[in-house]
């Protein structure tokens, strides 16, 4: 699979303007004499002023590792909202019955409806915030609007049996004005119990009725854009990206562009409000008006009390969820997922998540993986260029830091007072640790194959990796120690809310062990690891911790410090890859997959997962990160 914006999604204008950017980014650093370095010297690759240290570790019996006291049951979950692993599965969809074909029910624009009925749809005011029996979302105003984007899954919705309903998603320019918009989304419609869904577009007031163009399923993620292509000339394109599938339009539109919309509609029959399916909770995510991607704010909502209510914005206001019923959802959380591209055209280093989706334009290491971590103000990666030294970039800037990483290994990076530092495993086969604060060759063997993990502690950072010998060694402020465990692959480690640390790791036998910094740890036997994978690990805000693997049967497993664990049985994973895992600031956490239709995958606790259709490099896993 390529990640090719004009095959496999509606991001055509995004990924042009990321790749623009990125090339006078290059350019940039090209006229300036490249990435920023550290001072010269002699490293592991050479370019860097190293201070070598040799610290003495001590050496410390670990305690029996104690068995789990009950077998911990694996919980099935029921429902996912989401196609498994991110492949492209050909699902069942409704087919369009000769003579009952979708509704093709009229969209209306505030002004078309502003006589007050209890059957027409009207809304409490001219200005937001405002309530609505007929649309609930966002609608940015303020100035002129030449473009408005989205993405979105296509919600479940529940038989309604007799009688009409329908529900639709849609983006729009202008449905706030005098005349307009111009739209176009998604539809659910329920006739006497047949349930249809399908992508349209309209182009009010020329147009009276909806243009049906294709069949989606529910679950699908939907990428749709519309923009001005000239002089009174507009474009609309709308993908569904688990598909494949695109339909483009241009219209002739005059109407007014004093708005962009962001809404879930009760659509309209012969005048009248349908009835709004029950729908599920989903989100409108990198929602962007004039290429803006932070624009929504809580006094643009409108809100169909009791039927359908939009949460509030999320931290970056570019998203938010919306849920039937009375209450609001809460506000997507921020994350940031990084990767590499199987892209041929725009390879390298991608990032991805509720801010938008883009490319760094930064040559990767093939066969090695990135890592992100939150930093103040943003995030920064850590990964293997094609040059195979480590480099960093993001908030802090971009940095080259001519230190060689040994061949098919990956970094690992935390932050720190005023900066971060990245672990790896040096060309020179030692752990090595580089960054804002200096860079260290620790002087302690790794074993070849394997990448360290590193974690934020009191004082400083705390490393765990595999040694030469096999074993799982921890250094740093938290104290050093040399753990006679046998591993296979690579741990991951984390800080416990209460103070110190945890590491899960793959013991020798194929299963998950974690172990605490005291050295109590535990082989949770019935959590079993695919071949040639690794867990990760991640610190709850509410305390103890979340473990993700791959189990050996390629799905993807979650389990906390208790033992109790869901395995995600629609979620599979591309083999020899390993999931990364956060904490999000408002609880819970956020899994990060390759999945085995070779895309990105994000999920969370609560199973909301959204297939981003963004193909990824063999062999290679994501990195992920909550943002501040």
């Amino acid at each position: 699979m390529e990640l090719l914006a004009e095959v496999r999604s509606a991001r055509s204008i995004r990924s042009a303007i990321f790749a623009c950017l990125s090339c006078l980014l290059c350019l940039g650093f090209v006229l300036a004499g490249g990435a920023a370095d550290a001072s010269t010297g002699n490293g592991a690759g050479g370019g860097v002023h190293v201070r070598h240290i040799h610290p003495h570790v001590i050496a410390r019996k670990l305690g029996p590792i104690r068995q789990a006291p009950v077998a911990p049951v694996l919980r099935n979950v029921r429902q996912v909202r989401v196609p498994a692993g991110g492949g492209h599965i050909s699902r069942s969809r409704p087919p369009l019955i000769p003579g009952n074909t979708p509704m093709r029910l009229a969209h209306t624009g505030r002004e078309q409806a502003r006589t007050p009925s209890a059957d027409t749809c009207n809304f409490a005011s001219s200005t937001t915030p405002t309530t609505s029996n007929c649309w609930s979302g966002y609608v940015e105003q303020g100035t002129s609007y030449y473009t408005v984007s989205a993405d979105w899954n296509v919600p479940d919705v529940v038989t309604q049996g007799t009688g009409d309903y329908a529900d639709a998603t849609w983006i729009g320019i202008g449905g706030w004005g005098t005349s307009g918009p111009l739209q176009a989304g998604t539809e659910e419609d329920s006739i006497n119990g047949t349930l249809y869904y399908y992508i349209w577009d309209e182009n009010l007031p020329g147009q009276t009725t909806e243009q049906y163009r294709f069949n989606v399923s529910p679950g699908d993620h939907i990428s749709a854009q519309i923009w001005l292509s000239g002089p009174s000339t507009w474009s609309i394109s709308v993908t569904d990206d688990t598909t494949g599938q695109t339909d483009s339009q241009t219209e002739s539109y005059t109407g007014s562009t004093a708005s962009a919309e962001f809404i879930q509609e009760a659509p309209t029959s012969g005048g009248n409000v349908l009835p709004m399916n029950q729908y599920s909770q989903f989100g409108f995510y990198n929602a962007a008006a004039n290429y803006t991607w932070n624009g929504l704010s809580s006094s643009q909502e409108v809100t169909m009390s009791g039927t359908s209510v939009p949460s509030g914005p999320n931290v970056a206001a570019s998203s938010f969820n919306t849920e039937y019923g009375g209450a609001a959802p809460s506000a997507p959380e921020d994350f940031e997922a990084a990767f590499s591209s199987n892209s041929s055209t725009l390879p390298g280093l991608w990032t991805n998540g509720i801010q938008g989706t883009g490319h760094t334009g930064l040559a990767f290491m093939s066969g090695t993986s990135p890592s992100a971590t939150a930093v103040s103000g943003g995030y920064e990666l850590a990964f293997q260029g094609s040059d195979g030294n480590v480099w960093t970039t993001g908030t802090l800037g971009l940095t080259d830091w001519h230190l060689g990483e040994a061949s098919g290994t990956s970094p690992s990076i935390a932050p720190i007072s005023g900066g971060y530092e990245a672990a790896f495993q040096g060309s020179n086969g030692d752990l090595w640790t580089t960054g804002t604060s200096g860079s260290t060759d620790w002087g302690l063997g790794m074993m070849a194959g394997t990448s360290p993990s590193i974690t934020a502690v009191s004082g400083g950072v705390e490393i765990a990796f595999q040694a030469n010998t096999g074993d799982l060694w921890t250094v740093g402020s938290a104290g050093n120690t040399g753990w006679p465990l046998a591993m296979t692959g690579s741990p991951s480690i984390t800080t416990l809310s209460g103070g110190g640390f945890e590491a899960a790791v793959r013991s020798s036998g194929g299963t998950l062990i974690t172990i605490d910094n005291t050295g109590s740890g535990t082989n949770w036997t019935s959590y079993a690891l695919a071949s040639g994978t690794s867990p990760s690990i991640t610190t709850l805000s509410g305390g103890g911790f979340e473990s993700a693997l791959q189990s050996s049967g390629g799905s993807l497993i979650t389990v906390d410090n208790t033992g109790s664990g869901t395995n995600w049985t629609n979620v599979i994973l591309a083999g020899s890859t390993s999931p990364s895992i956060t904490t999000l600031s408002g609880g819970g956490f956020e899994s990060a997959v390759h999945g085995n239709g070779g895309t990105l995958f994000t999920l969370d606790n609560a199973g909301n997962g959204i297939n981003w259709e963004l193909g990824m490099a063999t062999g290679t896993s994501p990195g992920i990160t909550a943002l501040p």
